[in-house]
């Protein structure tokens, strides 16, 4: 009886709750019958006659999804949201099978990157072919983007590819053999968007591997490449007695020159824990990431540096704390004692601060600021043994994926804090990788949107001051796509997008992607097959 009871309520807790209206409208499309067994793995974007979809039927193995003709699939969809088109991609080549490295659209222009490697030579070969937005069929034969050296035999994939923020630029580059240098190097090339050579080097990196780790690479609108790293004086990575042993560089390489400008990105006796580099518009390279007083993965405060592209003179560097109030928000009140206490003491290991958090984009602002967004992410695992019934001891060790709260940070042009947030979300799953976890976010002109899966029982609980979350996210039981609003003043609204039980589908975050300006795509799951919806804000 009293399980009822409890059933009937949480019915009628869900539809008072998904009778609040969220700020957008959700068009959904049909299932589409011919999407069983496979696996959206791209939404790439959208022009003027459809949206593009990418699938598989393959697997995927190493730096790209091996497969012939069968397992690389485009779809179009039209604005109802619905299949219009699909075409199978043939990845054959002089009889062999060539990695799918993706599907890019540039200014219209829809690309396939590929890559085939040739043992017998030790080389590597990237190519790209143009796709009729029609037919979704190739345009003209295979071009070869770059042949690449390869010290490494039998894996596929040693190379990355990279777009300016304008999307003007494509930087397609590679780790090469060190053969005959002493450090590190690369092969790089530039392109504009119409595949079109800007410029190609072979670049050996200043410092040795043990004394620098590769981060990142990037090219800014002008076709500079960045290379983000780690320098570790004494080439020893372990940290000791909490103290600094590494401090980020930044290396820019130009057209025609073969040795880099440098920018070292130090913080004295802080430990720059999570950094990202973007180039806006307006020929600056911006920094911004975390920072902790103590070594691990921690977050204490951000710090945000803007460096002249053309000078290379660094125009403003500043670092900010959290407010002890935001890094205590989600404690409980026995816990919010004890850290002001340690405020109070200066134990500084053990002050209040974040922890686990990956940041995942920095937007950057029209006015010079930017916005930071990051999500707590970590993995535990717990094994198990026990005997099986034909008498033999079994061990099995189970992955547990958390991703849990998302964090947005305001910074100003002076690279102070206007404004931090909680969006609070707590998500657990096992063995699958976190499949239906994490968010996806869309900008929007006086609000950033989050939307992610949760449990019903938290939209009520977001209602109290007590911000902790107690009911985890889970497949289908007691589910819902939730809308997170963060507004210009940083305050957070949620609204209930749809039940996934009700609706029979379950949304994949990690899927969807801002399309336009006032649009964005998510994907939805149902067993075997699949459908999309189109949100416009």
């Amino acid at each position: 009886m009293k399980n009822k009871i409890l059933i009937i309520a949480i019915l009628f807790l869900s539809k008072s709750i998904l009778a609040q209206k969220a700020p957008v409208k959700v068009t959904w499309g049909a299932y589409d019958k011919k999407s069983r067994s496979s696996t959206v793995i791209d939404l790439i974007g959208n022009d003027k006659v459809g949206y593009y979809v990418i699938r598989t039927k393959g697997n995927m193995l190493g730096g790209g999804i091996f497969g012939g003709g069968n397992n690389i699939i485009i779809d179009k969809l039209n604005d109802k949201m619905n299949v219009v088109k699909s075409e199978k991609v043939n990845m054959d080549y002089k009889g062999k099978r060539r990695a799918y490295e993706g599907f890019y659209l540039l200014k219209n222009n829809l690309v396939l990157l590929s890559s085939y490697k040739n043992n017998k030579k030790d080389k590597e070969f990237i190519f790209a072919e143009s796709i009729n937005l029609k037919t979704l069929k190739p345009k003209g034969d295979l071009k070869i983007v770059m042949e690449m050296e390869s010290e490494y035999r039998f894996r596929q994939g040693d190379f990355n590819i990279r777009f300016s923020r304008d999307s003007s630029k494509m930087l397609v580059f590679g780790n090469i053999s060190n053969k005959g240098r002493e450090n590190e190097s690369f092969q790089i090339k530039v392109m504009d968007n119409s595949l079109k050579e800007l410029w190609e080097n072979v670049i050996e990196l200043p410092y040795d591997e043990n004394t620098f780790g590769v981060n990142n690479f990037n090219v800014n609108n002008n076709g500079d490449v960045l290379v983000l790293g780690k320098i570790y004086p004494r080439g020893v990575r372990k940290t000791r007695n909490d103290r600094s042993n590494y401090f980020y560089t930044l290396l820019s390489y130009k057209k025609g020159e073969n040795n880099a400008k440098e920018y070292k990105l130090d913080l004295g006796d802080k430990f720059i824990t999570d950094l990202t580099v973007e180039s806006n518009n307006r020929d600056k390279i911006i920094c911004a990431g975390f920072y902790s007083d103590r070594a691990g993965f921690r977050q204490r405060g951000t710090y945000y540096i803007q460096i002249d592209a053309n000078s290379g003179e660094i125009i403003s560097q500043n670092l900010k704390e959290f407010d002890f109030e935001f890094l205590t928000e989600l404690m409980t009140e026995k816990q919010k004692r004890k850290a002001a206490k340690n405020e109070a003491k200066g134990k500084e290991n053990r002050q209040a601060e974040l922890y686990s958090y990956d940041l995942d984009d920095l937007i950057l602002r029209s006015d010079g600021g930017a916005l930071l967004l990051a999500e707590q992410y970590y993995v535990t695992t717990s094994t198990t043994t026990q005997r099986s019934p034909t008498g033999f001891w079994e061990t099995r060790t189970n992955f547990h994926y958390h991703y849990n709260g998302i964090i947005a940070v305001n910074i100003n042009p002076k690279g102070t804090i206007d404004w931090a947030s909680h969006i609070p979300k707590y998500q657990r799953s096992t063995n699958d990788g976190g499949f239906y976890s994490s968010y996806s976010h869309h900008i929007g002109k006086d609000a950033i949107y989050v939307i992610f899966n949760d449990n019903v029982k938290n939209l009520e609980r977001r209602k109290s001051k007590d911000k902790r979350l107690t009911s985890a996210f889970r497949k289908y039981k007691d589910s819902i796509a939730v809308l997170a609003k963060i507004s210009l003043n940083g305050k957070v609204s949620f609204y209930p997008l749809f039940g996934n039980k009700e609706l029979k589908t379950m949304v994949r975050p990690k899927i969807g992607t801002q399309i336009g300006k006032n649009t964005s795509i998510i994907y939805g799951v149902k067993g075997k097959k699949y459908r999309f919806a189109r949100l416009d804000f």
